[in-house]
Protein backbone atom coordinates (compact mmCIF):
# COMPACT_ATOMS: atom_id res chain seq x y z
CA UNK A 1 0.00 0.00 0.00
CA UNK A 2 1.20 3.15 -0.67
CA UNK A 3 -0.80 5.86 0.44
CA UNK A 4 0.07 9.75 -0.63
CA UNK A 5 -0.49 12.66 1.52
CA UNK A 6 -2.99 14.63 -0.42
CA UNK A 7 -6.21 15.44 0.04
CA UNK A 8 -9.30 13.41 -1.52
CA UNK A 9 -9.95 16.21 -4.39
CA UNK A 10 -6.28 16.26 -5.29
CA UNK A 11 -6.70 12.27 -5.85
CA UNK A 12 -9.83 12.82 -7.82
CA UNK A 13 -12.61 11.49 -4.96
CA UNK A 14 -16.27 13.61 -6.25
CA UNK A 15 -16.87 15.29 -2.90
CA UNK A 16 -20.22 14.20 -0.67
CA UNK A 17 -21.82 16.14 1.19
CA UNK A 18 -21.74 13.97 4.74
CA UNK A 19 -24.79 13.58 6.91
CA UNK A 20 -24.65 14.28 10.84
CA UNK A 21 -24.50 10.24 11.71
CA UNK A 22 -21.39 10.18 9.02
CA UNK A 23 -19.80 13.47 10.55
CA UNK A 24 -19.74 12.05 13.78
CA UNK A 25 -18.53 8.53 12.44
CA UNK A 26 -15.84 9.95 10.82
CA UNK A 27 -14.28 12.37 13.52
CA UNK A 28 -13.94 8.85 15.01
CA UNK A 29 -12.24 7.07 12.22
CA UNK A 30 -9.92 10.12 11.13
CA UNK A 31 -8.85 9.64 15.71
CA UNK A 32 -8.50 6.20 14.81
CA UNK A 33 -6.45 6.38 11.49
CA UNK A 34 -4.57 9.23 12.54
CA UNK A 35 -0.98 7.88 14.15
CA UNK A 36 -1.12 5.43 10.60
CA UNK A 37 -1.53 8.48 7.99
CA UNK A 38 0.05 10.95 10.06
CA UNK A 39 3.57 9.28 9.96
CA UNK A 40 3.19 9.10 5.98
CA UNK A 41 2.63 12.71 6.25
CA UNK A 42 -0.79 13.73 6.26
CA UNK A 43 -2.05 16.24 8.26
CA UNK A 44 -5.20 16.20 10.66
CA UNK A 45 -7.46 17.75 8.75
CA UNK A 46 -6.69 15.56 5.50
CA UNK A 47 -7.30 12.47 7.53
CA UNK A 48 -10.33 14.36 8.26
CA UNK A 49 -11.47 15.40 4.67
CA UNK A 50 -10.77 11.40 3.91
CA UNK A 51 -12.91 10.06 6.73
CA UNK A 52 -15.86 11.81 5.55
CA UNK A 53 -15.52 11.40 1.97
CA UNK A 54 -14.93 7.88 2.77
CA UNK A 55 -18.19 7.24 4.94
CA UNK A 56 -19.98 9.65 2.84
CA UNK A 57 -18.95 6.69 -0.73
CA UNK A 58 -19.11 3.92 1.74
CA UNK A 59 -21.15 4.34 4.51
CA UNK A 60 -19.36 2.08 6.81
CA UNK A 61 -16.23 0.21 8.24
CA UNK A 62 -13.13 -0.51 10.04
CA UNK A 63 -9.64 1.79 9.76
CA UNK A 64 -8.03 -1.26 7.97
CA UNK A 65 -10.96 -0.70 4.72
CA UNK A 66 -10.76 2.67 5.31
CA UNK A 67 -7.12 2.67 4.27
CA UNK A 68 -7.56 0.41 1.44
CA UNK A 69 -10.09 2.60 0.12
CA UNK A 70 -7.84 5.61 0.29
CA UNK A 71 -4.78 3.44 -1.35
CA UNK A 72 -8.19 2.46 -4.29
CA UNK A 73 -8.95 5.90 -4.85
CA UNK A 74 -5.65 7.32 -5.12
CA UNK A 75 -4.28 4.79 -7.67
CA UNK A 76 -7.40 4.32 -9.96
CA UNK A 77 -6.44 7.44 -11.89
CA UNK A 78 -5.76 7.52 -15.83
Amino acid sequence: MTIEPETPAEAGVDREDPDRAHLEGAHVLADEASRRLEVRGFTPNEVLEWAEQYLSHEGTGDVEAFLDWIDEQEHRRP
